[in-house]
């Protein structure tokens, strides 16, 4: 390689080759990427729900990924290896295949769940190409499985009917699953949300039930109406609780006050 200087301007003028590049590959293993992939959500106040489900499915993948590849690297995952995942995941593993108990043998997992899946991955691989950890995202362009739309029946009204005629409302427990039956058919809150709700959550003049962003899955607040009747009905089980403030108004203890 000769170097000159150029008196037009001062610069050395290089031949015979290029400047070496200030670049460098780094080839990153497996766990260190996850971790600053881990981190980061972390940081940036994912949910607690949303932190371990990075964790469980990024656990399965390694564990196939280290018994077909051992060794390999961030960058060495390629569009073919993700879609052998996808396919393992289709046909080749087992629905609770590694927990005790509960393996259903013959039964793959759902085209749904697989498609859960693979968005997390997607979410991490997306996160490694803008951190320019990898040169090419192989999950840009895999596709989840195609599945088929299953038709969901709703109750009947004497199905209806049953459900709430079940609990036995002469009791404490029996009174709560009453009133929780009421409201979830008369609101559409999940389940979940309904477990959380304390007396603070509740506006009776209103006739809603205000639910902030922390219980929201978009983390904005939400107000839900309630019918007379089930305003009605949950004043009355207030009044059969002897502890209501900031506790959840249906997991009582069943040894409260009857």
């Amino acid at each position: 390689m000769l170097s000159i200087n150029d008196p037009r301007s001062g610069k050395a003028i290089i031949r015979g080759g290029r400047r070496p590049s200030a670049k460098q590959t780094i080839d990153h293993t497996l766990d260190d990427a996850f971790t600053l992939f881990y981190n980061v959500k972390k940081a940036e106040g994912m949910r607690d729900r949303t932190l371990a489900d990075y964790k469980a499915h990024w656990r399965y993948f390694r564990e196939w990924i280290d018994s077909t590849e051992p060794g390999i690297k961030l960058r060495e995952i390629t569009q073919s290896t993700l879609r052998d995942y996808v396919i393992y995941m289709s046909s080749g593993r087992t629905k609770y295949d590694g927990v005790d108990n509960r393996k259903l043998d013959g039964e793959t997992l759902s085209p749904t769940t697989v498609a859960i899946r693979l968005r997390t991955l997607r979410t991490m691989f997306n996160f490694w190409a803008g951190e320019q950890m990898i040169d090419v995202n192989p999950a840009q362009k895999i596709k989840p499985p195609r599945q088929d739309e299953d038709d969901i029946d709703a109750f009947t009204d004497e199905q209806v009917r049953l459900l709430l005629a079940a609990p036995d409302v002469r009791s404490y427990a029996g009174f709560r699953d009453k009133v929780l039956m009421l409201l979830l058919a008369d609101t559409g809150l999940r389940i979940n949300e309904a477990l959380r709700l304390t007396t603070e959550h509740f506006d009776m003049r209103s006739r809603c039930i205000t639910l902030p962003a922390s219980m929201n899955m978009n983390r904005k607040p939400r107000i839900v109406p309630v019918s007379n009747e089930v305003v009605r009905k949950s004043s009355s089980w207030l009044t059969r609780i002897r502890r209501i403030s900031r506790r959840s108004i249906y997991l009582s203890p069943i040894t409260a006050s009857r």
